[in-house]
């Protein structure tokens, strides 16, 4: 599994971006993207997203799929 981003918390302001220390993430049309192949699930984009953006765990779909984006798959 990799990380996931929720969408409406992310503020694409790269934070976790600057920190990942594998270079996983990307950002993509303002917000924060994942690579799987390079995501070793080390939890530091999680501990420096100041907006709690960012979870290991897959956010339950509402009735909107628009608002939870695991970020692999946009990469």
């Amino acid at each position: 599994m990799s990380a996931f981003v929720i969408n409406k918390l992310c503020r694409g302001c790269q934070r976790c971006m600057r920190a990942c220390p594998q270079g996983a993430i990307s950002m993509e049309l303002s917000l924060a993207q994942v690579n799987p192949d390079k995501c070793t699930e080390c939890e530091t984009c999680m501990e420096v997203c100041m907006h709690g953006a960012i979870t290991m765990v897959e956010p339950a779909t509402g009735s909107t799929g628009s608002e939870k984006t695991q970020m692999t798959k946009e990469v």
